[in-house]
């Protein structure tokens, strides 16, 4: 086997075995179970894991639950601390709290209420309660209400940050897909950002690309199924040269006065054309939402 070969091998089990653990967050994560979905011996996988990701197993797992439980704390007001430790794995709020005092600085509560929205001024109204402003966000192309769904993708997880591996990514992605005639006008290209660059340190953000797919196409390597159900989604349009800008704009702007909150699930970006490098994004931000409590 040459190295390329060999490395791709590789690189095709660690994808399972991280789709293990992010399917598994709030219910219980093995070293074993990793290690079962990645063909790898239970003896080795630890030190495999170790290398490749840059982490240990138990750490990834432990900064994957607790950068979870942040998101939930920010963007989930009706959940109560015990009720975001359960649903992000943790065995008591007690463990949560000391485990994410360690992390972020804060206690849960303490850290939540500093990420409530501020008055801008002596006497000014919050921010999300000022009247929204299209001309904040350049090409800002309208907001809608949609149910979308359900979608069955073909994807592969890029780890490393939000920049060249995403585009790389794209690249095996359609170099596998060509041949198999999933490059057709009717195919849904689409982007995943599994973290926040405001609670994951940029370099260990990760990011799945997809391609829609018929639901029993056989995948394999580091091809990894995707699946999402029919859900009710914000859906933002937008094209222009930040996506950071349209997803605070989305946050702050727009989802405080819509009547929704957000499910427990990643947005989903609906791109109407992927080039690389990727220099002006043209796509749908779709966050899965539900009326507010």
């Amino acid at each position: 086997m040459t190295k390329e070969a060999s490395l791709e091998a590789y690189r095709a089990r660690l994808a399972r075995a991280l789709a293990y653990v992010q399917g598994n967050l709030a219910e219980e994560v093995s070293l074993e179970g990793a290690a079962d979905a990645a063909c790898f011996s239970k003896y080795h996988f630890h030190r495999i894991f170790s290398s490749l990701v840059g982490e240990s197993f138990a750490d990834y797992v432990r900064r994957l639950r607790l950068e979870r439980a942040a998101l939930l704390l920010e963007q989930r007001p009706a959940m109560n601390v015990t009720e975001i430790a359960l649903a992000s794995g943790f065995s008591s709020p007690s463990v949560f709290s000391r485990d994410f005092a360690e992390r972020f600085g804060l206690p849960p509560s303490a850290w939540r209420e500093e990420r409530r929205p501020v008055p801008s001024g002596e006497g000014e109204a919050l921010l999300w309660q000022t009247p929204f402003d299209e001309a904040v966000l350049p090409g800002f192309l309208g907001l809608e209400v949609k149910e979308l769904g359900p979608f069955h993708f073909a994807s592969i997880l890029a780890l490393g940050g939000y920049g060249p591996a995403i585009g790389e990514a794209w690249g095996r992605l359609y170099r596998w897909a060509g041949p198999r005639g999933l490059l057709g006008p009717a195919s849904v290209a689409a982007g995943l950002a599994w973290d926040s660059p405001d609670i994951t340190e940029a370099e260990r953000c990760r990011y799945s690309v997809c391609l829609s797919c018929p639901p029993r196409l056989e995948l394999s390597g580091e091809i990894v199924p995707l699946e999402f159900p029919i859900r009710k989604s914000l859906v933002l349009s937008y094209r222009g040269p930040d996506l950071s800008a349209a997803y605070t704009y989305l946050y702050r702007r727009l989802l405080p006065g819509s009547g929704f909150e957000p499910e427990d699930s990643p947005a989903l970006e609906f791109y109407r054309s992927v080039s690389q490098p990727m220099r002006t994004f043209d796509l749908e931000i779709a966050l899965p939402v539900h009326p507010l409590a």
